[in-house]
Formats: C-alpha cells, structure tokens, sequence
C-alpha cells in the first residue's frame, strides 16, 4: 500500500510493516503516537521526518503476526 493508505490503516488502528523494516519490525498508532515492537514511540511527525526519500511513498503493508 502507499502512504496515504498506510496512514488511514494506522488511524484505523492496523499494525504497519515496511518493506525497509526488519522481518518483524512493525508500528501501530495509539494515543496518537507510534508505538514500534521494541515498545519505541514517538510522535507522527518525528517519524516522517527522517522518510522524506521516494522508498517511503510505498511499500507498506498489514503486519501479520
């Protein structure tokens, strides 16, 4: 999925992997927060902050435990 529907899953409550994420690296939204399986979080616009390249506008997709 791209990132416009990748940001709906998340507000939707999906858990989100990448295809430049570890096997099982993956982000929800809680709280308006990225949360991260390490238990990391941080706010939306500190993630995009750093995912300006074109790899970020797509690539996404559903994590399945």
């Amino acid at each position: 999925m791209n990132k416009a529907e990748a940001l709906a899953a998340l507000d939707n409550g999906a858990t989100i992997t990448h295809v430049n994420f570890d096997f099982l690296e993956w982000m929800k939204k809680e709280n308006g927060l990225y949360i991260f399986e390490d238990g990391y979080s941080c706010t939306p616009e500190d993630f995009w902050r750093l995912r300006t390249l074109p790899s970020y506008d797509d690539g996404y997709e559903i994590f399945k435990h």
